[in-house]
């Protein structure tokens, strides 16, 4: 659901799937807001002085400085909001299920597949576990959205594979799996655009071009790492050259994709999925399964409750919250 839609009527049988969603906009705007917090306060990486390099003694280097990284609890964000928009597409295949079998409840092997092969999506865990009591016309819909889709299973193009772990079910399981037994600790500040431009030049003469190191680009910073060198021949005891420097930064993951670009992409995908189902859940039939119970451990069996769980406080003039008037 996008932000501009409606909210749902809370026994539509998509509006957990609406909340989600809701929630993981409002955890990618904190994000935002924080990210952009950390960037505001980050050092510029690079020096200004590029200093001899002790190693050659015939050119300038300018190493990257101490790098702060954002806050772990950043990377418990993105976390939340990966799992919201995971666990959205497996509300979306219960009531899918719920919807198809004419209320029956699906059991807990029901969920959003994520199949990188053919041979994967025809598997019975997949066929008669996770897609149980979903029929051929939104199977279909579902296969669309694979990586595996339109994909064969014996390629060896490594360019076909990379497209097919690259799509958007498969970052988000990607993600997805890594936040459940990792700390996505996957945050860290990288160039997208570095501006050089020498203002000062003391006991040296430059005998080449100023060259950027292009290795720095898209990754994240590590301190001690080149980001400029300049090809000199020293004329004085103390060699060095000033250089006016703008860096521009993202926020990464440390394979190089930048946090939020990717998350809302990610984001907007779900949503769009979820939409395209929407009309599925207006029909006639559908409407009457809107209220029926969906189970589950909170409803199924009510749980004993020991005489000492809830505790009462009497309203007299000896309880603490009469005390002191």
């Amino acid at each position: 659901m996008s932000q501009q839609d409606a909210q749902l009527p809370r026994n539509h049988p998509l509006a957990g799937c609406d909340a989600k969603l809701r929630r993981a906009q409002q955890n990618l705007r904190f994000l935002e807001d924080e990210l952009d917090a950390y960037l505001d306060r980050h050092p510029e990486p690079i020096p200004r002085i590029g200093h001899l390099d002790p190693e050659t003694q015939d050119r300038l280097v300018w190493p990257l400085g101490p790098v702060d990284e954002p806050d772990l609890i950043l990377a418990a964000l993105i976390g939340d909001f990966i799992h919201n928009l995971r666990s959205t597409l497996d509300h979306l295949v219960f009531e899918l299920s719920f919807r198809d079998t004419r209320g029956v409840i699906p059991d807990r092997k029901i969920a959003f597949p994520c199949c990188f092969s053919r041979a994967e999506w025809d598997s019975k865990r997949v066929q008669r576990e996770k897609l149980r009591g979903i029929n051929k016309t939104h199977r279909s819909m579902i296969y669309k959205a694979q990586p595996c889709y339109r994909r064969k299973d014996t390629t060896t193009d490594p360019r076909t594979i990379e497209r097919r772990r690259r799509s958007a079910l498969a970052d988000l399981q990607n993600f997805w799996d890594h936040d459940k037994h990792r700390t996505l600790q996957a945050i860290a500040s990288a160039p997208v655009h570095v501006h050089g431009e020498i203002i000062a030049i003391q006991d040296c003469e430059p005998v080449g071009d100023l060259m950027p190191n292009e290795a720095v680009f898209g990754r994240p910073l590590k301190e001690g790492t080149p980001a400029y060198w300049l090809p000199v021949r020293p004329t004085g005891p103390k060699p060095e050259v000033e250089m006016d420097i703008k860096v521009a930064v993202l926020v990464t993951f440390r394979n190089g994709l930048p946090v939020l670009n990717t998350l809302a992409k990610l984001g907007q995908w779900v949503s769009r999925a979820v939409e395209a189902f929407a009309p599925e859940f207006d029909g006639r039939e559908a409407r009457r399964l809107w209220d029926a119970p969906r189970g589950g451990w909170i409803e199924d069996v009510p749980i004993r409750m020991r005489t000492t769980f809830y505790t009462t406080q009497r309203a007299d003039n000896h309880s603490p919250a009469s005390e002191g008037n």
